[in-house]
């Protein structure tokens, strides 16, 4: 909220604690959520629990389905035979969710995605991001608040510096539509990575070091921090405007789509990333404005009304909104 939610002034921010929350009202939906806690476990391991996870969760799900679940048909009891009879006609057994919302931890969300295809398969949409760090651009600490499975009292969890996602499985009663757009552009800039030091850590690409190699693709929007140094500079401010790309595919409109990769931190000539990234991979200078920037969820937004509107079997209810915490 960068402080304009909280009260008390600017004066008083750094004493100030706040919480942010959301809830669905959708009496004929239904959405469970999940913490699981990843701490203790080795990172092979992290896509099967997850996926063991998931798949708990499903069960819940088809005990809903079923007409087993007790909690479920408790608050049936409280609600109009119509919305009975939809809930009933819309949840049948085997029904998929319309989709996941993930908070996951960073460093292993690759793993974290491995999982839930496991569980689900590739044709459920997941969406959401990852948890912010301590401003410091530590990666042992990571905060969260989100919603335990408990339906006690004592329904919110937090913890810190923990390896951890919280996720939700939604089966929302109304039609769901998706949109992505990064709101960056390819430019004719490319290079190919041919050294790493770890999987988010570019060493040199074109066999020059990463640091210089980026400092000069974007015309020297590092300054001094794109020069080779031993001391640790963060650099995501700087590379907001022009970060990396790899293709991924072609999209519906038989254009190439890029997966981002934001430049974090240099040191020594290296350049630490957010994503996992191979020797070989051919990355693309990416390009946006603050225009492009700002706009973009506008833009998604007409795109889905023009583009579905057709299929729409009711006037749009609302939108969940998903925006980068680093570009804003």
């Amino acid at each position: 909220s960068n402080g304009k939610y909280t009260g008390g002034g600017e004066e008083n921010q750094d004493h100030v604690t706040s919480c942010g929350m959301y809830g669905v009202v959708d009496h004929e939906g239904v959405y469970i959520p999940s913490i699981v806690d990843l701490e203790d476990t080795g990172k092979l391991l992290i896509e099967d629990i997850v996926a063991a996870d998931i798949k708990q969760v499903l069960l819940r799900v088809a005990s809903i389905q079923n007409g087993t679940d007790e909690e479920t048909e408790t608050r049936l009891l409280g609600l109009p035979s119509d919305t009975v009879e939809s809930f009933r006609a819309f949840h049948h057994p085997g029904r998929l969710p319309a989709f996941i919302w993930l908070h996951a931890c960073s460093g292993i969300e690759e793993r974290i995605l491995k999982g839930f295809r496991a569980a689900l398969g590739s044709s459920v949409i997941v969406v959401g991001g990852s948890s912010a760090d301590d401003g410091e651009m530590n990666s042992d600490h990571y905060f969260w608040l989100a919603s335990n499975k408990s339906s006690s009292p004592a329904a919110f969890e937090c913890i810190k510096g923990r390896l951890a996602i919280s996720y939700s499985v939604c089966y929302p009663s109304v039609q769901t539509y998706f949109s992505f757009w990064s709101g960056y552009y390819p430019t004719a800039i490319t290079g190919r990575i041919t050294s790493m030091n770890g999987p988010r850590e570019i060493a040199t690409i074109d066999g020059e070091e990463a640091i210089s190699v980026y400092n000069k693709w974007t015309g020297g929007i590092l300054g001094e921090k794109g020069v080779s140094s031993a001391e640790e500079k963060v650099i995501i401010a700087e590379s907001v405007p022009q970060p990396l790309g790899k293709q991924l595919g072609i999209n519906f409109n038989q254009e190439p789509y890029y997966q981002l990769i934001h430049p974090i931190i240099t040191k020594e000539g290296a350049v630490s990333i957010a994503v996992n990234l191979t020797v070989g991979d051919e990355i693309t200078l990416m390009h946006g404005t603050e225009g492009s920037l700002r706009t973009r969820i506008g833009r998604m937004a007409n795109h889905i009304v023009k583009k579905k509107y057709n299929n729409f079997q009711t006037d749009v209810q609302g939108a969940l909104m998903i925006y980068c915490g680093g570009v804003a």
